[in-house]
């Protein structure tokens, strides 16, 4: 039913996009979908886009991965949904292929967990999109993984996310400031945090501050957001039939939310960065007629006479009482422009050139002979180091005896699973 409705939408509007798999048995195993908005949203708002497979929506316990992003309100939008029965590298690729076959062209950055698969899986397909780790997922584990090892958590958590959070700070501050707060904390050895300290360019703000898309990297974690959002609209024993529905009752609300806040931008005065009278006379002196934005300007000191500028926005053409002037001021500023960035890049590369040289303790050469390596590929997951935390939690989950209300016994089940109901079940059959 769900792929006959696919096929309909299909048929509908050429704009919406499906793929699915099913197994030898004819049974689904992936299923991929987008429609316009989507799309749409897409090529607006998917420089930096979210990946998560953390979420189980219906009884087959297939899980949810939508690819999701931030619109102009840093709201979620989601770009496309996908359900698959196994989170394993053949199932990734497979999403990301499609995905590609959908959108066309790559992100600039993609934000997954630390899933092993998913860090094989992305560079097979995306051979341009940079892939970084959430911030927010690692940060999360601190408490769990070093409850137990810093008497002074809070004092602990200040200081490391002055470094962690901060993109105003150089990689080398970065590195020499953690491992001033692993040595006053003691924590030189411990193994989980060595084990982050080791993957630092994937996830610490430092390594790409030049990345225009920093700011949405800053954000919580967009898919947990996203997790919870879809959560009150989805039951875990809901069939695929029945998710769909609600799936999309999500998407109306989401996309409503967007709507309603471009509205009210509209019909708003704009949030004011100064409390200076010119900023509020600039903002109150826009109007717009027939595709024409009008800024009107009024010159007290010419007894309230007022200047006009016209923005065609049809052919982007401008036009104003003086235009020499405002061409001679436009060639000026961008000449300002032009010798700023000059001279900034200049510092910034010499500054950068020297920390290099002084950490390396040799020259930067003239020809480059022995080129970089080659990035290493994980061949598999790996031991997962187990915290404090989980540890308790496994144990506290141990089975223990308990008293049967079916049998009257002390065992290690309850009434559901007792014998005594299964043999007055078979007698009664």
């Amino acid at each position: 039913m769900i792929i006959e409705k696919f096929a309909d939408k299909k048929e509908m509007s050429d704009g919406f996009f499906y793929d699915y798999v099913v197994d030898e048995g004819g049974r689904l195993t992936r299923i991929f979908w987008a429609d316009v908005i989507g799309r749409r949203n897409y090529d607006v708002f998917g420089d930096v886009i979210s990946f998560d497979s953390t979420y189980s929506t219906n009884k087959y316990n297939m899980k949810f991965v939508p690819f999701t992003g931030l619109d102009n309100y840093k709201k979620c939008v989601v770009f496309t949904a996908e359900l698959i029965a196994k989170e394993d590298i053949d199932n990734y690729v497979w999403i990301f292929e499609v995905f590609m076959k959908c959108m066309i062209r790559e992100p600039k950055c993609i934000v997954t967990d630390q899933c092993p698969a998913m860090k094989q899986a992305i560079p097979t397909v995306f051979r341009e999109a940079r892939h970084r780790l959430c911030m927010w997922h690692i940060m999360k584990k601190f408490n769990q993984k070093l409850a137990k090892c810093i008497s002074k958590m809070d004092d602990f958590k200040r200081k490391i996310n002055a470094l962690i959070w901060s993109k105003d700070i150089d990689p080398a501050t970065f590195e020499v400031g953690w491992k001033d707060v692993m040595k006053e904390f003691k924590l030189e050895s411990n193994e989980w945090l060595c084990e982050l300290y080791n993957i630092w360019e994937s996830w610490i703000l430092a390594y790409y501050a030049d990345d225009l898309m920093a700011g949405l990297l800053r954000t919580t974690s967009i898919s947990e957001s996203e997790n919870s959002f879809f959560d009150k609209f989805n039951r875990r024993s809901d069939t695929l039939t029945e998710f769909y529905p609600r799936y999309e009752s999500a998407m109306d609300k989401q996309r409503h939310t967007n709507v309603r806040l471009n509205y009210e931008g509209t019909k708003s005065m704009p949030r004011m960065d100064t409390p200076l009278l010119l900023e509020r006379d600039a903002a109150e002196s826009i109007s717009e007629q027939d595709g024409v934005k009008i800024f009107s300007i009024k010159d007290k000191k010419r007894h309230g006479k007022i200047f006009e500028v016209k923005h065609v926005v049809l052919n982007n053409d401008v036009q104003c009482l003086d235009g020499e002037r405002l061409d001679y001021l436009e060639g000026k500023l961008k000449e300002l422009k032009h010798s700023l960035r000059e001279s900034s890049w200049k510092s910034d590369t010499q500054n950068k050139n020297d920390v290099m040289e002084f950490f390396v303790g040799s020259k930067i050469p003239a020809k480059v002979i022995v080129k970089p390596p080659i990035e290493g590929r994980n061949n598999g997951c790996g031991r997962r180091i187990v915290g404090d935390y989980e540890k308790s939690i496994s144990q506290r989950k141990k089975k223990v005896p308990r008293l049967c209300n079916m049998c009257k016994k002390i065992d290690f089940h309850d009434t559901r699973t007792c014998p005594l109901k299964k043999t007055l079940q078979q007698s009664d059959v």
